[in-house]
């Protein structure tokens, strides 16, 4: 596997009623260009791209405990896209149920002129 943060898999865990990131690896963490505190602060919402959003809305609820969620266009914080495909199991750790993200980034996607 690469070492190339855009190229290998990506972890992190969210809660699963905020959506608020409760962990993620070193190349979560460069991947998507946060610092690891400011990553922290935000939720899944803030790494989705914005015309992802309601279809996220619909996914969240409806998924079950384990399975593949499927490709997404996700967001870096300087605004450079790539799709992702991701899969996730939620887990019980100290009495609350989070989710365990694993993504393989697919490509990168061109920006609109």
């Amino acid at each position: 596997m690469s070492d190339d943060p855009k190229t290998r898999a990506v972890t992190w865990t969210f809660d699963i009623d905020s959506y608020r990131f409760l962990d993620a690896s070193d190349a979560t963490v460069e991947l998507f260009g946060y610092g690891r505190e400011e990553l922290l602060k935000l939720d899944i919402y803030d790494i989705v791209a914005p015309e992802e959003h309601e279809r996220l809305r619909q996914h969240l609820p409806e998924r079950g405990e384990t399975g593949t969620a499927g490709e997404w266009i996700c967001a870096r914080k300087d605004g450079s896209r790539f799709t992702m495909n991701v899969r996730f199991k939620n887990v019980e750790i100290n009495g609350n149920i989070v989710s365990f993200v694993y993504a393989d980034r697919v490509r990168d996607v061109e920006r609109s002129s």
